[in-house]
């Protein structure tokens, strides 16, 4: 497995990775109700192209096949935005290579503070990660009481 830049072949299968990571992983931490509200309208490839596009740091894992794994990306002000891995790769170090990389691009943008809104499944990655939380945030999702968590990781 490697790690690589984003490419728009990717999105098609960026958007599968984030149906299947809600529906199947974070279904474990969230109700169904919470679940449906998340994947209420979910990003298609056109959405994810486009985000990722926008200037933002979009790495990918893949496989030796070229296939996607997972993904992360940075925003130019530190933000992570998105982590997502299949299922089928959970477990695998996915995300930390993910993470690995994503920490060595912070570092070359001169980015100091990374944070995130962590869900439940995510939390102890990131914690892991180095991460630490700043609070719970309760919000309403589509109509759905849901949470997750602010954290942050100084650089």
């Amino acid at each position: 497995m490697i790690v690589r830049p984003y490419r728009q072949s990717d999105a098609p299968a960026l958007a599968l990775i984030f149906r299947r990571a809600v529906s199947e992983t974070a279904a474990r931490f969230y109700s169904a109700e919470q679940i449906a509200a998340w994947l209420f309208d979910p990003p298609e490839a056109g959405d994810i192209h486009e985000k990722n596009s926008d200037g933002r740091q979009a790495l990918v894992a893949v496989d030796s096949n070229d296939a996607p794994c997972g993904w992360i990306d940075l925003e130019s002000n530190g933000h992570v935005d998105m982590l997502f891995v299949s299922p089928d790769w959970v477990g695998r170090g996915v995300a930390s290579l993910l993470h690995t990389e994503l920490v060595r691009r912070a570092h070359e943008l001169g980015i100091k503070r990374l944070f995130v809104e962590a869900s439940e499944g995510a939390r102890p990655i990131f914690g892991h990660f180095g991460f630490r939380l700043l609070q719970r945030r309760d919000f309403d999702l589509n109509g759905t009481p849901t949470h997750n968590y602010a954290m942050e990781k100084l650089l």
